[in-house]
């Protein structure tokens, strides 16, 4: 954000607040969905560590958590409508 910022002449914090506004409208047009085959697994990002879930057959993101806490994993999964849709499931969690 600090090369955008110094790039367009904007505050740090400008960037910044642009960035979550955009993110909060894209998370809001994101279609939830659970794929036949679900991958689940985790990453350092952002100085922690997430719960990440993906479409194994599109090879696409559907899901990062704010963190990979059992409580957060399960109301990810409670969210999401067609629970019953997956067939399979590969996971490699800590």
């Amino acid at each position: 954000m600090q090369s955008v910022a110094n790039e367009y002449n904007f505050s740090n914090a400008t960037v910044y607040n642009i960035s979550r506004e955009y993110g909060a409208q894209k998370e809001k047009e994101r279609i939830k969905y659970f794929p036949k085959v679900l991958g689940v697994d985790e990453a350092h990002l952002n100085k922690a560590m997430r719960g990440f879930f993906v479409d194994i057959e599109k090879h696409g993101i559907i899901g990062i958590l704010p963190s990979r806490s059992k409580e957060n994993v399960i109301q990810y999964f409670e969210s999401l409508p067609n629970r019953k849709n997956i067939k399979v499931v590969t996971m490699d969690m800590w």
